[in-house]
């Protein structure tokens, strides 16, 4: 597990980091052969899928927040397309919106062709 230090006036607390937290690190350099342009569409299409889902459940940003774990700001980012998804996040958004992690990936990739 990962700790992150915190200041607060005169002391430090040192909390644990979630996933959300981990997910805040720069972004890493494009392998060899990665297609930009593709990641960037299937995120802008994951992040439509997201925000359709959530619409259609009469879910508020902050009500996903509550019931998938992961912070309102991020789930902006994410149904923006501006943010990378890790599997677990992908997780956790899937079960909170009561679909199935490959449903969204298929919508998303369809949404893209």
């Amino acid at each position: 597990m990962t700790y992150a230090p915190t200041v607060v006036s005169d002391w430090i607390s040192v909390e644990p980091l979630d996933e959300t937290d981990m997910a805040r690190k720069p972004a890493l350099p494009p392998e060899d052969g990665e297609d930009t342009e593709l990641t960037a569409e299937l995120q802008l299409a994951f992040g439509r899928n997201v925000r359709a889902a959530r619409i259609k459940l009469n879910f508020t940003q902050t009500d996903l927040a509550e019931r998938s774990g992961i912070r309102q700001h991020r789930i902006s980012q994410i149904e923006l397309g501006q943010a990378n998804v890790t599997l677990g996040i992908l997780a956790r958004l899937a079960k909170a919106l009561g679909d199935e992690v490959s449903d969204m990936l298929r919508k998303a990739t369809s949404s893209t062709e």
